[in-house]
C-alpha cells in the first residue's frame, strides 16, 4: 500500500497511513525498501577539535577583557557585551553553520540568538528605554518571517517551513501585547510586526491550507 502524501510504501493491510492518517491507495509496482536506507558517516574528529579550541580562546579573551574592564572602567561592564558577541559567534557556528538541523531551526535560534544579544548591550549601557523590545523585538520576527518564507519560495520545502511560518507568525503578535500591557509607549514598530504577521497568516491559510493542514496532521499525529 503506497500513502500519497507522505510517499511512503506500507507493508501492512490497513487502509490508513499509520503517519498521517490518510488513505491509503494500492501500490503499482512492488517494493523491496520501504524506508530510505540509512547511511552512516564517519565522525569527523576536526570539529570537536575546533569546538574546544573556540571555547578556550573564547574564555581566554573574555577573561582578558573582564580583567582590562576592573581595572579601567568597573563602572561600565562592557566586557559583558564582548562576552555576549562570543557566545552568540560560538553558536552561529556550531548551530548554524556547522549544524545539520533544519533551515527553520537554524532561523528561530539566531532571532532568539541576536535578541538576547541585543538585551545583553541594553542592560550593560543601563539604557533608559526598551529599545531591544521596543524596536529589535518586531523587526526580528519579520526578518525571520521573510527568511522562511524566501526558503520556502526556494526550496518548495512544506514538511518544516509552513508550520514554522504560522508559529513566527503568531508570535509576531508578541510586541503588540507587550505595548497594550504598557511595556514601552511606541506603537509602529508593534503594529508593523502584528500587521505584517497577520498578512503572512492569512496568505497562508488562503493559499496553503491544504499542505500545512496535512503537515499539522503529520506533526501532531491527528
Amino acid at each position: 500500500m503506497h500513502c500519497k502524501y507522505c510517499n511512503v510504501e506500507v507493508k501492512s493491510e490497513t487502509e490508513f497511513c499509520p503517519l498521517c492518517h490518510e488513505k491509503l491507495t494500492p501500490s503499482e509496482t512492488a517494493v523491496t525498501v520501504f524506508f530510505p536506507p540509512k547511511t552512516y558517516e564517519k565522525a569527523s574528529r576536526l570539529k570537536p577539535t575546533l569546538t574546544k579550541i573556540s571555547f578556550i580562546g573564547s574564555l581566554v579573551i573574555f577573561l582578558v577583557c573582564l580583567t582590562a574592564n576592573l581595572f579601567t572602567t568597573p563602572e561600565l561592564m562592557w566586557s559583558c557585551i564582548v562576552g555576549a558577541i562570543l557566545l552568540y559567534a560560538m553558536l552561529l557556528v556550531q548551530n548554524t553553520i556547522f549544524s545539520r538541523s533544519s533551515v527553520s531551526q537554524k532561523i528561530i535560534i539566531q532571532g532568539v540568538g541576536i535578541f538576547l544579544l541585543l538585551v545583553v548591550i541594553q542592560c550593560v549601557l543601563k539604557s533608559t528605554t526598551y529599545w531591544s523590545l521596543e524596536y529589535c523585538l518586531p523587526f526580528i520576527f519579520i526578518f525571520s518571517i521573510i527568511g522562511e518564507g524566501i526558503y520556502l519560495a526556494v526550496a518548495h520545502k512544506t514538511k518544516n517551513n509552513m508550520p514554522a511560518i504560522m508559529m513566527l507568525c503568531i508570535l509576531g503578535f508578541i510586541p503588540i501585547v507587550l505595548y497594550w500591557c504598557k511595556v514601552y509607549d511606541t506603537l509602529w514598530p508593534s503594529l508593523t510586526s502584528a500587521t505584517f504577521s497577520a498578512i503572512v497568516m492569512l496568505t497562508g491559510v488562503l493559499f496553503g491550507y491544504p499542505k500545512l493542514k496535512i503537515e499539522i496532521k503529520k506533526k501532531f499525529h491527528i
